[in-house]
């Protein structure tokens, strides 16, 4: 499959998740940012559903980016 560059039309950050312990022991996740990079948006699916007060509206996404070799 080939994937043109004028479809790459979103610049998004991809990022790793890292554990770190604090002084109480607990773990608290952050966020490393591996690299930035362009990419295009497919969207799956989609659903809305009442809440509490208000409609809740989710949507399912996939971002295709070119393939790299250090992510």
């Amino acid at each position: 499959m080939t994937l043109s560059a004028g479809r790459l039309d979103r610049r998004i950050r991809i990022e790793r998740r890292v554990d770190e312990t604090d002084a109480a022991g607990q773990s608290i996740p952050r966020w490393l940012p591996l690299a930035s990079v362009w990419a295009k948006v497919e969207s799956l699916s989609g659903r809305e559903s009442p809440g509490a007060e208000e409609a809740v509206a989710t949507l399912d996404v996939r971002f295709v980016v070119r393939w790299r070799g250090d992510v």
